[in-house]
């Protein structure tokens, strides 16, 4: 039996489908309903009793391979032809997921994504890219604004994305590149990919000298010419690919706008700290410890649109703005550690209970900090701010929790400080937009 489909246990097969699939092709794969199947070469192919035929080649996604159900995304037939097949290996035959294997060269990537595709992705490479390698079972890599997961380390096939195209696409190979620079002895490692990193010396030194002028005059003064100092900067740092400081010089533009329309009780600080952060940023010198990527950023703030994807409510923040209220919804993407936030701004000041019965995804405020996203319309910038549309329930549905995906995505108080302890500060790091937010359990609250 090929090794390929003995590697996709339940799990594997749950993220390529969803779960609920999965359990009903289980059951009836365990009742004795499955298909029979035949073998052609290194083909599988499936029969099953209402007369639909899956057929399983090597090295096709999941979700291409051939079923006379007509279904375009991974059935139900698919999954059960797969449980079949290793029911059919027998656990003598079952294969572990290991490492990723480093012979995936770019003849490969070549023949599996197509000139078109790999064209893109060195593009985004020579941009920069920062990516975090964990080897975990099965391996995964953390790019800015999806993850990718080897599901079958050695079958790119089984490559799965949480972009929109889901597999064959320009990230699976950043993710090969950037397990290639990892160093696979550690269970997690942050790499830097691209030719980025050209002298920025004559930009880092007008941000000093913007910082020195706010610091020395204030903003009383000429605002308007200031703010367009903002803004010409702003442009060149994304041009440059420095995503965290045209992010930060976003922020400071906004919430000096905020600030000189009247709102100086709540911005005047958050200015300040900003003009700070900008100063920081722009002094610190790069290091091994500080890479230039956490620093002043690499790459695009793009926005990626999402393959299906469940969002696991986990609370939210509450702030007064001025006369509005702004909303910061955490989100738990999988098992990503960095929630996702998504952002609402309302008129008036906060008001706990009126907040939670507000309308919120088809939903109410309460429910979405809580419960499950489903959605098809999801999209995620870098900074991990997410937004989600699609007010139809066939694109987006809000489904009530009660609270047991967050006793699952709970960590051990121990291992939260830890790694809170081993972060450089937030001044210093990636603009992540929830990068503190973290879940935790307590037993009992004195």
């Amino acid at each position: 039996m090929r090794s390929d489909l003995l590697a996709l246990d339940d799990d594997a097969l749950a993220t390529l489908a969803n779960r609920g699939l999965v359990k009903r092709a289980r059951k009836e794969v365990d009742r004795g309903d499955g298909p029979s199947l035949t073998a052609d070469g290194e083909t599988v192919v499936a029969t099953f009793a209402d007369g639909t035929v899956t057929t399983l080649p090597p090295g096709v996604a999941l979700q291409h391979a051939p079923c006379s159900c007509g279904a375009s995304a991974v059935c139900r037939h698919r999954v059960a032809t797969v449980m079949a097949a290793r029911a059919a290996g027998g656990p003598e035959t079952s294969v572990q997921v290991g490492l990723p294997p480093l012979d995936i060269d770019d003849d490969a990537l070549l023949a599996r994504l197509g000139r078109r595709l790999l064209t893109k992705a060195e593009r985004l490479r020579d941009a920069g890219v920062t990516a975090t390698v964990r080897t975990t079972s099965p391996p995964e890599v953390l790019l800015p604004t999806c993850t990718v997961r080897f599901l079958v380390p050695w079958e790119l096939a089984h490559a799965r994305c949480d972009c929109r195209d889901g597999v064959d696409c320009a990230h699976t190979a950043l993710a090969v590149w950037a397990l290639r620079a990892a160093d696979l002895g550690l269970a997690e490692s942050v790499v830097s990919l691209g030719t980025a990193g050209a002298s920025d010396a004559d930009l880092l030194a007008r941000l000093e000298a913007l910082e020195a002028d706010v610091l020395a005059h204030g903003w009383t003064g000429a605002v308007d010419a200031l703010v367009g100092r903002v803004e010409a900067l702003e442009a060149e740092a994304g041009h440059a690919g420095l995503v965290w400081l045209a992010d930060l010089l976003a922020t400071l533009r906004e919430a000096v706008g905020r600030y000189t329309a009247g709102h100086r009780a709540a911005d005047a600080h958050s200015v300040g700290a900003l003009v700070g952060e900008l100063g920081l940023r722009a002094r610190t010198p790069p290091g091994p410890a500080l890479p230039r990527a956490w620093l002043h950023g690499e790459g695009r703030m793009e926005r990626t649109s999402l393959d299906h994807t469940v969002l696991r409510g986990i609370g939210a923040r509450v702030r007064p703005d001025g006369d509005t209220t702004v909303l910061q919804v955490f989100l738990r993407d999988g098992d990503a550690r960095d929630a996702l936030v998504l952002m609402r701004r309302h008129d008036g000041a906060p008001d706990g209970e009126a907040l939670a019965r507000r309308r919120l995804l088809g939903s109410t405020v309460a429910t979405v900090c809580t419960g499950n996203i489903t959605t098809r319309a999801a999209s995620r910038l870098p900074n991990r701010a997410v937004e989600v549309g699609g007010q139809t329930s066939r694109q987006t549905a809000v489904l009530p929790d009660g609270g047991a995906s967050l006793e699952r995505a709970a960590r051990p108080l121990a291992e939260v400080r830890e790694e809170l302890a081993g972060r450089v500060p937030s001044a210093l790091g990636p603009r992540i937009r929830a990068s503190r937010v973290v879940l935790t359990a307590f037993t009992e609250v004195r």
